[in-house]
């Protein structure tokens, strides 16, 4: 699989059951609110305070920004510290972050506040997926990666719903009241129930030079089958991104409510949820992740060529749901790789780079599709078709990569 593996820096606790695996799910769950309750107010908030229009969609970006060196930064230190340690911290931030979203008098202290926000963010998202790689036994990691999944996918669902009603009711304050207490709950559940799955002693005894943080590093940049996983992450948020930026404008253009934009994109969100939460989530426990992977990646792709070909509302609910058929196969086997392909002591520097990498995808995907739409716009006519092509290309790529894996899959069949 990968060099030889280190011994002893995870905990021998036993598999987290009953009540502390419900709570588990319960802190990925309120490690996401916290971003997903300002998506439908961030840019309403940034406009009162006197941001103009170029302002405002830097504000809400900066996010992403800022979580993406969150990721590549945290990691060592998940490695390090532990991984209780850093949900906790990035608990404790995300909330301070959103409550002096309230204090900000000027769009340039939000822009400030948002960067921290985002930093917690990046924190966040490596290592809850280290622990729960940690604790997923090997048979079992696509299934635990799909609970997973689903957990952020419920909070994708009800953030900002929960989001919208509260501050059309009470005001943009009290979205930020609710989130500190969210994440205060969140520290609960994670001081209450969580246990520290990292050793730290046993990490502590070997030998840490400057060097050690770059090789790290370095090894989780370099090995072959995190190098697909990346890419996977890459493919499946390029993809969701340029959804985003689309969908709106094409429900728009067919003459349709805009709020039907909001149920084809719950659509989408049901069923990737269902795949993830019924049976269907040890697919790739069974077959490996190489073809659930590539598949789930692929049909995103080929739903978005299909949107591009429908011009009615029943086709585009068929297409979001194929859609979240895609993301709930995928997401799984990706994440799945990462901690297939690690050992304890490397998992949240390599879940960091998986979780850049993932950002990385929803920020380009729109710029890239827009980008390439003048040189291909001619001969393909819609931006969804260029995106299609840039799926399959990495999908390609990422075939390659796996190309010693995909042959011996193949040949047990």
């Amino acid at each position: 699989m990968h060099d030889v593996p280190v011994q002893g820096a995870v905990r021998p606790a036993v598999r987290p059951r009953g009540l502390v695996l419900v709570m588990l799910y319960v802190t990925v769950y309120l490690s996401y609110m916290h971003a997903h309750l300002q998506s439908p107010i961030i840019s309403p908030y940034a406009a009162s305070l006197g941001a103009g229009l170029v302002l405002t969609g830097f504000i809400v970006g900066s996010y992403s920004l800022s979580n993406i060196f969150g990721n590549l930064l945290s990691g060592y230190y998940i490695d390090t510290l532990g991984r209780k340690s850093a949900i906790m911290v990035g608990l404790a931030l995300a909330g301070i972050a959103v409550s002096l979203y309230g204090v900000a008098r000027t769009p340039s202290w939000l822009l400030a506040f948002r960067l921290l926000h985002g930093l917690a963010g990046g924190i966040l998202v490596p290592a809850t997926l280290a622990y729960i790689g940690d604790v997923s036994p090997e048979g079992q990691r696509g299934k635990g990666m799909a609970l997973y999944g689903a957990a952020i996918g419920i909070a994708a669902v009800t953030g900002p719903v929960l989001g919208g009603l509260v501050r059309g009711k009470y005001g943009f304050g009290m979205v930020f009241v609710l989130t500190l207490v969210l994440a205060l709950v969140g520290l609960g559940t994670t001081g209450g129930f969580l246990v520290e799955t990292l050793d730290r002693e046993a990490v502590a005894r070997r030998p840490r030079t400057r060097s050690t943080r770059w090789h790290l590093l370095w090894t989780a940049l370099t090995r072959r089958r995190l190098i697909a996983a990346y890419l996977l992450a890459f493919a499946i948020m390029f993809n969701k991104g340029v959804l985003a930026f689309v969908l709106p404008l094409r429900t728009e253009s067919m003459g349709l409510s805009p709020g039907l934009t909001g149920m084809f994109f719950g659509f989408y969100g049901f069923f990737a949820l269902l795949v993830q939460a019924l049976p269907t989530n040890r697919i790739s426990d069974r077959v490996g992740r190489e073809v659930p992977g590539l598949g789930g990646v692929v049909a995103m792709g080929l739903s978005l060529l299909a949107l591009s070909l429908v011009s009615s509302t029943g086709g585009t609910f068929v297409v979001m749901a194929l859609f979240g058929l895609g993301f709930g196969i995928g997401f799984p086997a990706m994440t799945a790789i990462v901690a297939d392909e690690t050992d304890p002591e490397e998992r949240g520097t390599a879940s960091g780079v998986f979780a850049a990498v993932y950002s990385l995808g929803v920020v380009v995907g729109p710029p890239l599709t827009a980008a390439l739409l003048r040189p291909l716009g001619p001969v393909l006519g819609d931006p969804l078709r260029t995106t299609t092509i840039v799926t399959v290309l990495v999908a390609l790529a990422t075939a390659a990569v796996l190309r010693r894996d995909l042959r011996t899959r193949f040949r047990r069949f």
